[in-house]
């Protein structure tokens, strides 16, 4: 929060939740608490729901709609997030 520029995770997640994050985190609150994504609120209302890309889903920008974790390289924890 205290930086000029934010990085993918962030963003992604900002966009994916609507709820703004620290640098770093996915899809997740200011105090780490998971937020559910659009793709998340898509499948609760029983619609069909995905990510499509070119790159691992667990990176930055993908895994953000998909995952949640307070820090972007914490493989463990997205992981366990899409259970």
């Amino acid at each position: 929060i205290m930086r000029h520029a934010t990085d993918s995770a962030s963003t992604a997640g900002a966009l994916a939740t609507g709820h703004k994050a620290a640098v770093n985190m996915m899809s997740v609150n200011l105090y780490e608490e998971d937020v559910s994504t659009i793709v998340e609120d898509a499948m609760k209302c029983g619609k069909a729901a995905g990510v499509i890309s070119s790159v691992p889903v667990l990176h930055a920008t993908p895994g953000s709609f998909v995952a949640h974790s307070n820090y972007r390289k914490n493989g463990p924890q997205m992981q366990r997030s899409l259970e």
